[in-house]
């Protein structure tokens, strides 16, 4: 399987073909036999995530799990950007006094987002 993350940073977010889509779903299914491919956000839990917060230029969809030992506890915490002063293509993550929305709409505060976090990558070793 080709592993596409060594794209310049200026490639990301741009379209990409039937193939390489077909290839990323095939390594998701490989890698994750159990899991749903794909989870629907509310245009409602999508505006709870940036509400009062300025300069948000974009969100950055974030894997954590509930529990290092299951890989089925997948959350997806959904954290606010905005774009660099200094015309890189990286965005700056937000830091939201109120916590971080996840996908089911559930606020977590900073220190539940790291212990989700660090399961994920527990989980990936």
């Amino acid at each position: 399987m080709t592993h596409f993350k060594t794209k310049p940073a200026s490639l990301v977010g741009a379209p990409i073909s039937a193939e390489e889509c077909r290839q990323l779903k095939a390594a998701f299914k490989e890698r994750y036999p159990d899991q749903v491919p794909s989870v629907f956000l509310s245009r409602e839990i999508i505006l709870s995530s940036i509400q009062g917060l300025p300069n948000v230029s974009g969100i950055q969809f974030v894997y954590g799990l509930d529990n290092a030992a299951d890989p089925g506890s997948r959350r997806i915490i959904l954290i606010p950007t905005r774009n660099r002063v200094d015309g890189e293509s990286s965005a700056i993550r937000i830091v939201s006094p109120n916590g971080f929305v996840c996908e089911n709409g559930e606020r977590v505060n900073l220190d539940q987002f790291f212990t989700l976090l660090g399961n994920h990558v527990e989980n990936r070793n």
